[in-house]
């Protein structure tokens, strides 16, 4: 059966490597949680579009949704500015220059993004099997799923 379904493969490449297309999204999930709420949220303040621009997205379009929404029903006017979007999100941008590159990140960050992006491959290249990805990173499962949940990877 696989090997009926699997005839071709699609590639589609993870938010991060498409920060066009965040605002893009950004603004179609905002239409849609402003329904969805019942708000009359305009838009995106510049700080919070370069802080989303800026941002590693390791959950995909599916964190970018969540952050979309959590940030439509905590908007109290008619933009969502830094203040509204999630911590790490913040905490990422105080990091990260305009163009995307960790400055004086330090050493722990790094080796915190490293993980992170160890572990997105692995899911990534696992088809998001858990076990199958925690074989790949030579970790038993319970001890990826508390990675998962510590990183607020989106799966």
């Amino acid at each position: 059966m696989y090997h009926r379904v699997n005839e071709f493969l699609i590639h589609v490449p993870p938010l991060r490597e498409r920060k066009d297309d965040i605002e893009l999204f950004s603004k179609y999930f905002l239409n849609k949680s402003n329904q969805e709420l019942n708000k009359a949220v305009k838009g995106f303040n510049d700080e919070a579009m370069t802080a989303f621009k800026n941002y590693h997205w390791h959950g995909n379009l599916r964190e970018l949704k969540n952050v979309v929404k959590r940030s439509v029903l905590l908007c109290p006017g008619d933009y969502i500015g830094l203040d509204e979007l999630p911590n790490e999100i913040k905490k990422y941008q105080n990091t990260v220059n305009g163009n995307g590159s960790a400055e004086n990140a330090g050493l722990k960050n790094a080796s915190i993004e490293a993980e992170k992006e160890a572990i997105l491959n692995a899911l990534e290249q696992s088809q998001y099997n858990k076990s199958k990805a925690a074989e790949l990173l030579n970790v038993d499962r319970k001890t990826l799923y508390n990675k998962i949940k510590q990183y607020n990877i989106e799966v």
